[in-house]
């Protein structure tokens, strides 16, 4: 693929963003035109050039920068993917809420031992906020992993088998 615009095009194919993201980077580019956006891209290239070539010591300004971008785009993801899966199942926000927390309550990865986690209530507090909350205090992979569980159950209903059948299951 030598078409550069074929090829840029294909890189933002490959991720997660909505149109409307898409939309707002358009707008954007459209605003601080092409220049605005090489200069943008090169100071991106410059920090994380700077990021690879300092000492591991953590303490870069750079260093710490890029972790906590990067850390934020994963948990937005994770945010995003686990409200998808809530409102898969058709439940109210609230019922999601309560049913998720009563899974996460009794996930044996967060019980272990005399370190209980203690997690807030989704009681008056907005759905989006009380899953930033959680996700505070529980690893994303768990949380993830739960609504993954609960969508699933939800969507089979009564259903014991799974969604596709395994190959011993079918002989």
């Amino acid at each position: 693929m030598n078409d550069p615009i074929a090829r840029i095009c294909l890189l933002r194919a490959g991720t997660d963003e909505r149109q409307s993201d898409l939309r707002s980077f358009a707008r954007w580019v459209d605003q601080v035109g092409p220049q605005g956006l090489i200069a943008a891209i090169e100071r991106i290239r410059d920090a994380a050039e700077l990021a690879a070539n300092e000492p591991v010591s953590g303490s870069s300004r750079t260093a710490q920068f890029l972790k906590r971008e990067v850390g934020n785009s994963m948990r937005k993801d994770v945010l995003t993917k686990v409200m998808l899966l809530l409102t898969e199942t058709g439940l109210s926000k609230s019922a999601a809420a309560n049913l998720l927390l009563d899974q996460l309550l009794k996930e044996p990865q967060l019980n272990q031992g005399t370190s209980l986690v203690r997690l807030p209530s989704p009681k008056k507090v907005a759905f989006e906020t009380w899953l930033r909350q959680i996700l505070d205090r529980v690893p994303e992979s768990i949380v993830l992993h739960v609504a993954t569980r609960l969508r699933n159950d939800l969507a089979r209903g009564e259903r014991s088998r799974p969604d596709w059948a395994l190959k011993n299951d079918t002989e």
